[in-house]
């Protein structure tokens, strides 16, 4: 009798479990992430690391509604490109997903992989995808042509019934446009809800126009089209927000929305986008374009329509670190990293600025150091002294513009990546306008700096060098010393440089300015910014510290920040996160 008991006993605890499984499971969402943007990789390995660089990792289908939702997310990609997968023969033959996961019989109905596999027996060890799902295997390093790693993450909702905090219309909210990339729909989505806020939301005319607001002050991309959290499901015949909670209609959304075209006839355009128009635009779902993100001003006090976790300030730069340190915390140097720095700058030195093939030696080395930098960073708290080594790219690109440029050969040097870009022209004569940087790259960079024409007043024969370069993805990797110490920051923006040779003696005659984009999406209420430069030969671990002089801010919003400088040299954002949330424009020096 007892063991009848204790067999009961168990066979209801491993059901109990087995519910719980499955309502983990039901309550995560797989999203797939093609990888389009920035340069494509070549092996297998590549493209598995392209993902962990984003939290993720190479996509599986563990059933057909997964596999589906894939083909659809890759067949929505407007290039014609190769996809790299988490398929892989493992080394005993079988071929299986990466994580030893077998490969579903259902899976391969779905995709009609069967005729495939049958005929890959001897082939490569890794396989790839095409835009319409046909499946191939090759070998795991692939030089014939470029791979863009299809990348899945999970994002778990809440339990029970999404709370729809995202459109509290008590809240107040800023407006943040993604210039840089284009993104499905669902993906768009995603990628606001993995940042723990949502697709803007827009309510009514006046609050359609706050956001428009958002992207019409960009010159560049203020024509351009932008999605919006709002989705048109006909089969509760209404429209509904990202988190799938219906909208209510009210008087002042439907001046926003077109319903009656919702219910044409064969028409497809279910999900709406923001432009300059006074209605927003349906269009197909599987479109790329840009997007638009809300973030409640008082984001600290409102949670997220789902229950996704943010990466802001968790790198040790907003607040005390454990051990009764002050606003330095989050400044520890990173041993590993200064040796990194100190190799590259060895190495920079090595190359002969003469020798043309060394610019392309200069881009590897700097490239290797960000990655480097970049890892070292995630897997802790500890910065290094990058600027150090980005003062020897400069000083390389000095000596390179002057070998390599010339009266006869007068265009300007640009290199580009998705990590930064690198920009040298000489100057012969006074400029009818200012210079601007970045300019023409389509990259979609909203940081610029602009140097007035009234700095290139007297040139001597040989003419002015001016070198100029943007770092992106770095604020994660840079400490936030600053002369006060017992303030803690958190720097917000990219970095963005430029400098002439020769340099300009004192004070410049006239100001430079320079437009930076916050890459913090959660910023205080309100906050006063203050302009600082890098200032070398200090002697610490990072070699120098932020202070103030001779810069002050122009303008300010929840978006960029201008700042107006008269010196030249590297600029970033560095935004105060104690009681009075400041936010810093910060000038390295």
């Amino acid at each position: 009798m007892d063991f009848i008991k204790l067999l009961t006993l168990l066979t209801f605890l491993l059901f109990t479990l087995f519910l719980g499984a499955v309502q983990v499971h039901e309550n995560r969402i797989k999203i797939f992430i093609p990888l389009v943007e920035g340069r494509g990789v070549h092996s297998w390995k590549q493209a598995n690391y392209r993902c962990s660089n984003i939290n993720a990792s190479l996509a599986v289908f563990l059933s057909s509604r997964e596999a589906k939702s894939a083909v659809t997310t890759i067949k929505n990609i407007k290039k014609n490109i190769l996809i790299a997968i988490g398929l892989k023969r493992n080394g005993k033959g079988s071929i299986t997903w990466m994580k030893g996961q077998n490969l579903d019989n259902e899976v391969i109905r779905t995709l009609g992989w069967k005729n495939t596999l049958e005929a890959q027996i001897s082939g490569g060890n890794c396989f790839y995808m095409n835009k319409t799902g046909s499946l191939f295997s090759t070998i795991c390093i692939y030089t014939e042509k470029e791979l863009t790693p299809l990348c899945e993450t999970y994002i778990r909702r809440s339990q029970g019934t999404p709370v729809d905090r995202c459109h509290d219309q008590s809240a107040r909210y800023v407006y943040k446009p993604v210039f840089s990339t284009h993104k499905t729909w669902e993906n768009a989505v995603a990628d606001c809800q993995i940042q723990g806020v949502c697709l803007a939301r827009p309510s009514s005319p006046s609050n359609l126009k706050t956001i428009q607001l958002a992207f019409l002050e960009n010159k560049v991309h203020g024509k351009k089209m932008y999605w919006v959290g709002i989705k048109y499901d006909a089969q509760i015949s209404n429209f509904k927000w990202d988190n799938d909670l219906p909208v209510t209609n009210r008087q002042s959304f439907s001046q926003i929305t077109n319903l009656s075209e919702q219910k044409s006839p064969n028409f497809d355009k279910r999900c709406l986008a923001a432009t300059r128009a006074t209605k927003l635009e349906a269009q197909r779902c599987g479109t790329t374009m840009k997007y638009m993100c809300q973030i409640p001003l008082k984001a600290a006090n409102t949670n997220a329509p789902f229950s996704v976790s943010t990466n802001i300030g968790n790198n040790g730069n907003n607040g005390n670190n454990g051990n009764g340190n002050n606003g330095n915390s989050g400044n520890k140097g990173n041993g590993k990293g200064n040796k990194q720095v100190e190799s590259f700058v060895n190495g920079m030195k090595d190359l002969k600025p003469h020798n043309k093939d060394s610019l392309k030696n200069a881009m590897n080395l700097t490239t290797t150091l960000m990655k480097n930098i970049e890892r070292g960073t995630k897997n802790g708290n500890e910065k290094s002294n990058f600027m150090k080594g980005a003062l020897q790219l400069e000083k390389f690109s000095i000596e390179y513009a002057k070998q390599h440029i010339n009266k006869t050969n007068k265009d300007p040097i640009r290199r580009n990546n998705e990590r930064f870009v690198l920009e040298m022209r000489k100057v012969f004569t006074k400029p009818q306008k200012n210079l601007k940087f970045p300019e023409d790259l389509n990259r979609g960079e909203a940081t610029i700096i602009e140097l007035p024409a009234s700095l290139f007043n007297v040139i001597k024969d040989s003419g002015i060098v001016m070198v100029s370069s943007l770092f992106t993805g770095v604020s994660d990797t840079l400490p936030t010393l600053t002369e006060d110490s017992s303030k803690k920051h958190l720097l917000i923006s990219d970095v963005i440089s430029s400098t002439l040779d020769p340099k300009p003696e004192g004070v410049l005659p006239e100001n430079v300015t320079i437009i930076l984009e916050h890459t913090n999406m959660s910023q205080p209420s309100s906050y006063k910014p203050k302009c600082v430069f890098w200032k070398f030969k200090v002697d610490n671990q990072f070699n120098g510290t932020w202070s103030s002089s001779g810069c002050t801010v122009k303008e300010s919003n929840n978006n960029r920040t201008v700042c107006s400088c008269n010196h030249m040299t590297s600029f970033a954002l560095l935004m105060q996160v104690d009681e009075q949330k400041t936010v810093s424009c910060m000038l390295l020096f």
